[in-house]
């Protein structure tokens, strides 16, 4: 067991995090309600999809910037894992990879209720949103489903992440106000467009060599 974990395990974690870490199981547990069609258990093709999706996250994650624990960046990849896979197996396997992440130190395990809802939950539900506002207001058209569903909701996911983060710890005092806003939340323009970018470029490339693999598309009828 690493370090820092076995220190975490040791430790008592703070009311916060435990309320953090109560609410990522309830929305978890509340996530069962839904199911999708084709089973996971029967489709192989989503049983890798779900497993590579997950690989791809562990680089990602721990490619990070940060000076104090909890207040990082780093790439999300959620949006395109959303349009991918549907909004709960990207969330399932978002919070598989981030499990194993905390469980070998890369992640602090104090903040994975936290993490789970600022760096999984709050941008799968984005990227549902937005995507569901395309179909409700867009026309089908390949360019503006990569740019809103892809570029805008990347961009505006990480946004939320990083305001989400911050407040939580300006709400629990774990920093002092002049740490979060020098070290971290005045950085807030610079995750932004590398994410729009990856996710926009991902869905991009996705819908033109494999658009069978987008589960939330119209594809079927871009023009």
């Amino acid at each position: 067991m690493p370090d820092e974990l076995r220190t975490a395990v040791t430790h008592s974690f703070t009311t916060w995090q435990w309320l953090t870490m109560v609410i990522a199981l309830v929305l978890t547990l509340w996530s069962f309600k839904f199911r999708q069609s084709p089973s996971l258990v029967s489709d192989k093709r989503k049983q890798h999809l779900c497993l590579l999706a997950a690989i791809c996250l562990i680089p990602l994650w721990i490619l990070k910037a940060g000076l104090h624990p909890g207040l990082d960046i780093h790439f999300l990849g959620l949006t395109t894992l959303t349009l991918l896979l549907g909004w709960r197996l990207a969330a399932y396997s978002a919070l598989a990879t981030l499990i194993l992440l905390a469980c070998h130190g890369e992640q602090p395990l104090a903040y994975i209720g936290l993490h789970a809802l600022a760096s999984i939950a709050l941008p799968v539900l984005i990227s549902q949103t937005v995507y569901s506002l395309y179909l409700r207001h867009c026309p089908s058209n390949y360019f503006i489903y990569v740019f809103v569903c892809g570029f805008f909701a990347g961009g505006i996911s990480m946004l939320a992440r990083h305001l989400f983060t911050a407040s939580y710890f300006l709400v629990t005092g774990d920093y002092s106000t002049d740490i979060i806003w020098q070290d971290f939340l005045s950085l807030w323009p610079l995750p932004i467009f590398p994410e729009a970018l990856l996710n926009g470029m991902s869905i991009a490339l996705l819908a033109i060599y494999k658009p069978h693999w987008l589960s939330q598309s119209d594809q079927d009828q871009w023009r």
